[in-house]
């Protein structure tokens, strides 16, 4: 129940405890309490700093935040997926999604520069895969 307080996830109590997603939230949040505690044991404030570094780069980009989290769970095609299928993804422009990623890659960099390192060399590695500039402004730039 305390979890699923802080959250402000309302909560009716059953007969079986709690049901539906907001006891599968709580049940989340109570895992993540779970992993922050132990790294706070392996090393002194290690889960502390993490959710500190997390919780500043929600502030400053939400986009960012996702970016990172998506990342540390092993799934990096908000990376390495093209800026079209990911432009066609959110409704937008593929230059507007390589605009997106280096602003929130800058975002990643204030606050967690080692990761935003490993995000950039990834960002970098399917660069050669498609260039971010449309084939019309490729021909603008060639003519003038």
């Amino acid at each position: 129940m305390i979890t699923a307080a802080i959250h402000g996830i309302a909560v009716s109590p059953t007969a079986h405890g709690r049901t539906g997603d907001a006891s599968a939230l709580a049940g989340i949040a109570s895992e993540i309490a779970e992993r922050i505690a132990e790294m706070n044991e392996l090393r002194e404030n290690a889960g502390t700093d993490l959710v500190l570094r997390l919780s500043n780069i929600a502030r400053l980009d939400r986009g960012a935040f996702v970016i990172v989290v998506s990342v540390l769970h092993g799934d990096t095609s908000c990376l390495t997926d093209s800026y079209s299928e990911r432009g066609d993804a959110v409704g937008r422009k593929k230059q507007t999604v390589h605009y997106r990623t280096l602003k929130q890659i800058e975002s990643i960099a204030a606050i967690f520069p080692e990761v935003a390192a490993i995000l950039e060399t990834m960002r970098l590695s399917v660069k050669h895969h498609e260039d971010p500039q449309s084939r019309a402004q490729v021909i603008r730039e060639a003519t003038e």
